[in-house]
């Protein structure tokens, strides 16, 4: 009885093992960087490369000084992903829109960012 409690705490600690330690976990994927398409107060459709594994991203805007940007990512579908931008603010003597650069930090390389409204 002894020995089969061993055996089996010793094949539970091997599956733990293995799990830390898996390949697909563990390696190191490389990371693809947009930097520079200028955007102001509208919608954007982002293109992506086409590949097998789903999209993850990090979109923002950049802001410098006293420009302001909120940037609002969409759940990305296929290849694309819809981003809300808004760039517009009101300054005491009225509204003003900036153009700020966008910036992308992906698992694919964007191939297109074109505004949609």
């Amino acid at each position: 009885m002894k020995n089969e409690f061993d055996r089996r705490l010793k094949n539970i600690e091997q599956e733990l093992t293995d799990l830390k330690t898996a390949g697909e976990y563990t390696s190191v994927k490389s990371a693809e960087y947009t930097y520079g398409t200028l955007v102001s107060t509208g919608v954007y459709r982002i293109t992506y490369e086409t590949r097998p594994e789903a999209i993850f991203s990090i979109i923002y805007g950049s802001v410098s000084g006293s420009d302001v940007a909120i940037v609002e990512p969409r759940t990305p579908t296929s290849n694309h992903q819809i981003v809300d931008v808004v760039t517009t603010y009101y300054d005491g003597n009225g509204y003003v829109t900036k153009q700020v650069p966008l910036s992308i930090i992906s698992n694919r390389a964007v191939t297109d960012v074109e505004r949609i409204s």
